[in-house]
């Protein structure tokens, strides 16, 4: 699972379930407190340097639930101390840990932002707990050579780590299509994301996660129901001139669109749109997000050529900004390319087609 942050509503749903709960993380949202420290290196030497990290971790983690002293860790790996130190000075200018770790972790565990779940400190190993000794909630373990690799821990509390286990269970789950255990994990991060406070940013995203599943499974009114809880906390949180308050109302405003409530779905979708163009600017994705959204919108209402001017508006901004590999421009131009067949254009449809076939080719490959 990718790190989970500020719901986007513009991805498309291309088999269902799996595109419904894009994520990301808000990078000033995961900021944590951290007292300055050098970037200096731990060695760990021993037989614990010849196994891999989840290796020397695991038997901690398995057993720690329900301890009064247990604690979360995340973990970056990567294979240099320039590296390393690098993003240990990264993560102290305000980086958050979990985006770093998702982009160059060589840990398996890059796919969850570097989370490996809970564990009693007590439980760990001499050489982690003097990595970690010191540490503050949130705080970041000077480097720490293993064998040939190079290792950062963030200490994380135990509630966070308990949503962030939630979270990923659920994810999972959902991914796979057991999608009563995925309800089930999604309440449960919904329950633990409360412990962290009313106006918790991850509250927002639990809710704005729990709803999306309902959403598609199309119980509208418990979807309504949570997107407009999490509406109300994104206003108290971040006022309402804001991108993730533009999120949150595009969000609701899907509900309405699947419900055939054009005209509140509207109402909603040109106020965010309207938010996202004054705070990030006329080219940034978020807006090209915006314009497929009330492009998808038009279509519903039989306006295709109102429809196909905002793609093709979006596809531009998404080339310019993004690269013309990206998968978010080969997603506009498949639904381009659908609007064209059915305006009779084929020849054009298939061009936009294999054009779209291709940017996704590239991206196997990679």
């Amino acid at each position: 699972m990718n790190p989970v942050g500020r719901i986007l509503y513009h991805r498309t749903c291309r088999n269902g379930i799996q595109d419904v709960l894009n994520c990301r993380i808000g990078s000033a949202m995961l900021k944590r407190f951290r007292m300055p420290r050098r970037p200096g290196i731990v060695n760990i030497m021993g037989s614990a340097a010849l196994c891999s990290l989840f290796w020397a971790l695991t038997t901690s983690l398995l057993a720690a639930a329900a301890q009064a002293d247990e604690v979360g860790l995340r973990v970056i790996v990567v294979d240099t101390e320039a590296r390393a130190i690098d993003l240990w000075t990264r993560v102290q200018a305000g980086e958050p840990f979990a985006e770093l770790a998702s982009e160059y972790s060589t840990d398996p565990t890059r796919t969850s932002g570097g989370f490996l779940g809970t564990v009693r400190l007590a439980d760990l190993s001499p050489a982690y707990r003097q990595a970690l000794e010191g540490l503050v909630r949130g705080q970041v373990s000077p480097v720490t050579r293993i064998g040939r690799q190079y290792v950062l821990l963030q200490l994380l509390d135990a509630v966070e780590s308990q949503w962030l286990a939630a979270m990923d269970s659920g994810m999972q789950a959902l991914g796979e299509g057991r999608l009563s255990e995925a309800e089930a994990r999604l309440t449960d991060a919904v329950l633990e994301a409360e412990r962290l406070g009313p106006d918790d940013f991850r509250l927002n995203v639990s809710l704005s996660t729990l709803a999306g599943l309902h959403r598609v499974q199309g119980n509208y009114a418990e979807a309504a129901a949570l997107y407009r809880r999490a509406l109300d906390l994104a206003e108290r949180a971040v006022g309402r001139r804001h991108p993730d308050f533009a999120v949150s109302l595009g969000n609701l405003a899907l509900v309405y669109r699947e419900q055939g409530d054009y005209e509140q779905a509207e109402t909603l979708l040109v106020e965010a749109q309207e938010i996202l163009v004054e705070t990030e600017g006329p080219n940034h994705p978020d807006v090209a997000v915006g314009l497929v959204a009330l492009a998808r919108l038009r279509t519903d209402q039989g306006n295709l050529a109102r429809a196909e001017s905002l793609y093709q508006v979006a596809l531009s901004i998404f080339e310019q900004a993004l690269g013309p590999n990206d998968p978010r421009v080969a997603d506009t131009l498949e639904e381009l390319a659908a609007l064209a067949r059915e305006a009779g254009r084929a020849s054009e449809a298939s061009g936009m087609e294999a054009q779209a076939q291709r940017i996704r080719a590239g991206q196997t490959n990679d």
